[in-house]
């Protein structure tokens, strides 16, 4: 594996989101402080993107020297655009559903509408970025390091 330390990091980063949002939610931090929401939508852009930069790698890349940095940078932000889609429609959809209705709302869950989904998908694509940044930066550092 050409990226072995990003796959570790990926996994690791996979777990802590995992988990801080498993006791986001019993402990209700996403009510108590609203601004925890901008730190793991920013963790989910960050994973999303590095997840999506080493797929394309592994079936599209043979000699990672050919990589161009714009490839990356463009397919981390669709891997976290996409990926950021999908969980605002689920977010969105959710108060349509009965189930979720009833409990959502009793925990004062209400959708905050487009803004808060933009601004959900805003810290998505900053992590992507992040994801992007540190890959090129890797990418330099692995060409200067040869000799």
């Amino acid at each position: 594996m050409k990226f072995k330390g990003f796959f570790s990091f990926s996994l690791i980063l996979l777990v802590l989101v995992t988990v801080l949002d498993f006791l986001a939610f019993k402990n209700f931090w996403y009510w108590r402080w609203r601004w925890f929401d901008q730190p793991m939508h920013f963790a989910g852009g960050l994973l999303a993107g590095l997840v999506a930069i080493q797929i394309y790698l592994f079936f599209f890349y043979q000699d990672w020297k050919e990589v161009r940095g714009e490839e990356i940078i463009l397919t981390s932000i669709l891997g976290a655009l996409i990926i950021g889609l999908v969980w605002e429609f689920f977010e969105f959809t959710a108060d349509k559903i009965y189930v979720a209705r009833v409990e959502l709302k009793t925990l004062d869950m209400l959708y905050t509408g487009w803004r808060g989904s933009l601004h959900d998908l805003l810290f998505d694509l900053i992590g992507a970025l992040t994801s992007a940044i540190l890959f090129i930066t890797s990418f330099i550092w692995r060409i200067k390091k040869q000799p």
